[in-house]
């Protein structure tokens, strides 16, 4: 639910903001125009401008608020699909907005390569850094709180655990085949729901080659189970010191 309503808040400012801009034509709020010239932005058509970069900020938000209504529904990975698609658009936007300044066109009436350059750039770093980070946010090894009578798994596709459903739990040092069903999965790295085929739906926050691994029993219609382990052997032999006493 917080995670919806920081997204819908988000969604809703960038739908108001777009709203002004584009229906108000107030290209005075709008980056690299406010601080331009007005020698600069007398080269620059406002009108059309104003229309591309509304339109785009108001799609951002719809994205934003979709992004949290199917996170709320259980698509546990819509938030993270979203970010790239949400830079990618206002990157888009960006290349695209070009074509209304002629302050960045040639004596031909063509935008400059330098210009476009520059541009393409922007969206390949910044896809090379969202990547990245994915990539980095995956290789962390879980936080695992325990709060009242229930336990949450705080990473990438993380999850909350009822202390009424834990059957039992046991230290073990190998994991079944297990595949991922929608989580994130890299090298050694396992997280978020698995499907194993003697155990049936779960949950893994596991580094494979690190045992041992916390095995948890629950007693739920959906996920039968969950596997999760810290990444040294010490580590996650407290943790499990520390969950036994708390299910007791």
């Amino acid at each position: 639910m917080v995670l919806f309503i920081v997204f819908a808040l988000v969604g809703v400012m960038l739908i108001v903001f777009g709203a002004v801009i584009r229906f108000k034509k107030t290209y005075t709020i709008i980056s690299g125009i406010n601080t331009s010239t007005p020698e600069r932005r007398a080269k620059m058509n406002l009108d059309a401008i104003c229309n591309v970069v509304g339109n785009t900020l108001m799609a951002g938000g719809v994205l934003w608020i979709a992004a949290g209504l199917l996170f709320m529904i259980g698509i546990v990975i819509a938030p993270v699909a979203m970010f790239p698609l949400f830079i990618i658009l206002m990157l888009g936007a960006l290349l695209y907005v070009q074509r209304y300044d002629y302050n960045n066109r040639n004596e031909s009436g063509k935008v400059k390569r330098g210009v476009l350059f520059i541009a393409a750039g922007a969206v390949s770093l910044v896809t090379v850094v969202l990547v990245g980070l994915l990539i980095t946010s995956g290789m962390k090894a879980p936080a695992v709180t325990l709060d009242g009578n229930v336990m949450r798994i705080e990473s990438t596709f993380g999850c909350e655990i009822g202390r009424e459903n834990i059957v039992s739990l046991e230290l073990t040092d190998t994991v079944p085949p297990m595949s991922r069903t929608n989580g994130y999965g890299m090298g050694a790295y396992l997280k978020g729901a698995v499907y194993s085929s003697g155990l049936g739906a779960g949950r893994a926050y596991i580094k494979t080659d690190s045992p041992p691994f916390i095995f948890i029993t629950l007693e739920d219609a959906d996920e039968k189970f969950l596997y999760v382990n810290l990444h040294s052997k010490e580590q996650t032999e407290a943790l499990y010191t520390k969950i036994n006493a708390w299910a007791a």
